[in-house]
């Protein structure tokens, strides 16, 4: 992830959001300067895999959003963030 990082000259730093809920953000500004933001609580995969999803959609690589629970949220002029949903599990039919 380092060199990909340095490839592409994107800044990562630690983010301040503590929701459960968020594993990252980024950021393109006005001079094209594109920046991570993830939690320090991430494991080195969680990490790895986030990063390279928003960088995906940041620079338009094409890749498929992450799979549920996870959801890439794309908003106008806010960041680009992924965060988990609840994803509801359908009942057995085994009783």
């Amino acid at each position: 992830m380092p060199k990909l990082l340095s490839e592409l000259n994107v800044m990562l730093g630690e983010s301040s959001i503590t929701d459960a809920e968020f594993y990252g953000a980024a950021i393109k500004d006005r001079h094209g300067q594109v920046s991570l933001s993830m939690p320090a609580r991430l494991s080195e995969l969680e990490r790895d895999t986030v990063a390279r999803s928003l960088l995906s959609h940041i620079f338009d690589a094409g890749l498929d959003d992450l799979p549920d629970p996870f959801v890439t949220i794309k908003s106008g002029k806010e960041p680009l963030r992924v965060q988990l949903t609840e994803v509801s599990v359908p009942e057995s039919r085994d009783r």
